[in-house]
């Protein structure tokens, strides 16, 4: 997911669309920043995932992501692999999810 992130943040900031990258960590990975800072109503929050077949990675990184602000949303989820919905422990608002990435 880390790459695709960087590719996506890429074309945005090509756009004029200013982008940062927050890096949730797997329980265990010690790759990365462990950077994340404070979500405003304004931004747009999309995860990203290369790599999807029970949906744990993704539910795992949607409840640190609540846990850290409470009040905000997931706007994007972009998956490289389709998932059926209720493995997902929550809906977002825009899924994109392909067999082909």
């Amino acid at each position: 997911g880390s790459i695709l992130a960087t590719l996506f943040v890429g074309k945005m900031t090509e756009k004029n669309i200013k982008c940062r990258i927050c890096h949730i960590k797997k329980q265990g990975e010690d790759s990365h920043s462990n950077y994340f800072p404070s979500i405003s109503k304004k931004d747009i929050n999309i995860i990203i995932d290369d790599f999807i077949s029970t949906g744990h990675t993704v539910n795992s990184i949607y409840k640190t992501f609540k846990e850290q602000n409470p009040l905000a949303e997931i706007d994007w989820l972009i998956l490289c692999r389709s998932v059926p919905q209720e493995t997902l422990n929550f809906f977002p608002a825009n899924l994109i999810a392909s067999e082909y990435c």
